[in-house]
């Protein structure tokens, strides 16, 4: 894989042609670990005992980073702590996968869904699969 080209999916219409495209690269200096163009993420705050659920076209990272210092207001969720910690990521095809990723995790108002979602690997394909934008075209 070149370490040139990106992680991205487009689709792309020339002259009412429609192309579907895809590019990966790998992180610089890990040859294992690709950045994610759009991802599902679970955060996790041992100081409340609680979850946050997000979306993000960023790095889970960074994105991590901004809510542990409050980057979003002193009002929002994620201010009422600054121990944040990554529980899980999934990545996504796009942000609006990503998205329906996110809302899906939301709906099922569990934590033993999140518990479950990290443990089993079919629970992460089958969640994956679900949100696809296939089924949603």
């Amino acid at each position: 894989m070149p370490s040139w080209a990106h992680t991205h999916n487009e689709t792309l219409t020339l002259n009412g042609v429609s192309v579907f495209l895809f590019f990966a690269r790998f992180l610089p200096g890990n040859s294992k670990k690709f950045t994610m163009s759009a991802a599902c993420y679970v955060l996790f705050s041992k100081i409340l005992n609680k979850f946050y659920i997000g979306a993000t076209n960023d790095s889970v990272e960074k994105r991590l980073e901004k809510h542990n210092a409050h980057c979003y207001g002193n009002h929002r969720y994620t201010a009422a702590a600054t121990d944040w910690e990554v529980f899980f990521a999934l990545e996504a095809n796009d942000y609006p996968h990503a998205i329906r990723m996110e809302r899906k995790i939301k709906s099922m108002k569990s934590r033993a869904f999140i518990m479950n979602l990290k443990q089993y690997s079919d629970l992460r394909s089958k969640l994956i699969t679900e949100t696809s934008t296939l089924l949603f075209r």
